[in-house]
């Protein structure tokens, strides 16, 4: 039987973790844009904040951190639902990243933001890393 608990856990655990990574990594982006402390450096336009983050997309290093970072919370949310179901924890955790997969397809489809490889880096490895994440857990 289908522990909805776990799954609805493991896909919050899942949007949280993803989020804060990516808050945490635009946030140094910015740091590094605005260089504060720094008094001969001016703050910058929208524009050339958008022209920062727009680089950092196709900076390969960073789309590098993003998604190691993105997968290990991928797997902590496998972890996350295995433990909250043990009577089927690859099951559940499963099912977690087919959700993420779809999600994230679905995302990506209605508003392009990252490029091609990142993509298909993580519709090859979201539902392998839940189920590593599971079996941590276990």
């Amino acid at each position: 039987m289908l522990d909805i608990a776990a799954i609805f856990w493991g896909i919050v655990a899942a949007l949280v973790l993803n989020f804060l990574v990516g808050a945490v990594l635009g946030l140094g982006v910015l740091i590094d844009a605005i260089k504060p402390g720094d008094p001969d450096h001016e703050e910058p336009s929208d524009e050339e904040l958008d022209a920062v983050f727009e680089a950092e997309m196709h900076n390969p290093v960073s789309m590098a951190q993003m998604a190691i970072l993105s997968l290990v919370a991928t797997a902590v949310s496998g972890a996350v639902t295995a433990w909250l179901a043990p009577q089927a924890p690859y099951l559940h955790a499963g099912i977690v990243g087919a959700t993420g997969l779809v999600f994230g397809i679905v995302m990506e489809w209605r508003n392009p933001t990252l490029p091609f490889v990142i993509n298909a880096l993580f519709a090859v490895l979201i539902i392998p890393a839940t189920l590593l994440g599971a079996w941590i857990a276990t």
